[in-house]
């Protein structure tokens, strides 16, 4: 009884399958169809969902108040070692962070996944850059790590707060 059943399970999937033709006489030439399948490609950072890509505009540079300019030149001349007159302020952008990490994650750290609104500023001191990152409050932080974040969009002149 098994090998019956067997028998007509195994005809039933080679019908299925076309290898029967219902008893017909003819036999037809196999067709084949072609399908066009357009080659895959990788997305780049800028057309993922989310990521934030360095700006490539040229700094900008005065739209950080002098009450973030102030305490930052403080810290770069006495990390440096060079006069706060000696230092130049290569960017200082108002810019909107992806995250409570000012575009700056340590490891190991949780931020608040928030859009954090804040300045971008940037030191040369002596041909030494510092890279600060700062909330809209004027906390700050140095960013050790450059090139490990950038803001979601950096903002054109005239978007930043009124100092």
């Amino acid at each position: 009884m098994r090998i019956v059943i067997l028998s007509v399970a195994v005809a039933l999937v080679v019908a299925a399958c076309g290898g029967v033709d219902g008893g017909a006489t003819e036999t037809s030439a196999p067709t084949t169809t072609t399908t066009s399948v357009a080659p895959t490609t990788s997305p780049t950072p800028s057309s993922i969902p989310g990521e934030t890509v360095p700006p490539t505009d040229p700094p900008i540079t005065g739209e950080a108040p002098d009450a973030v300019l102030d305490p930052i030149l403080a810290d770069a001349a006495e990390r440096t070692g060079v006069a706060v007159d000696d230092l130049v302020v290569v960017r200082d952008q108002f810019v909107e962070w992806p995250d409570g990490s000012l575009g700056c994650p340590e490891p190991g750290m949780v931020y608040t996944q928030v859009i954090t609104p804040g300045y971008w500023v940037v030191v040369d001191a002596d041909g030494t850059s510092l890279d600060y990152r700062t909330d809209a409050e004027g906390r700050f932080k140095l960013c050790e790590r450059p090139g490990r974040g950038f803001p979601v969009v950096p903002t054109t002149t005239g978007d930043a707060p009124d100092a």
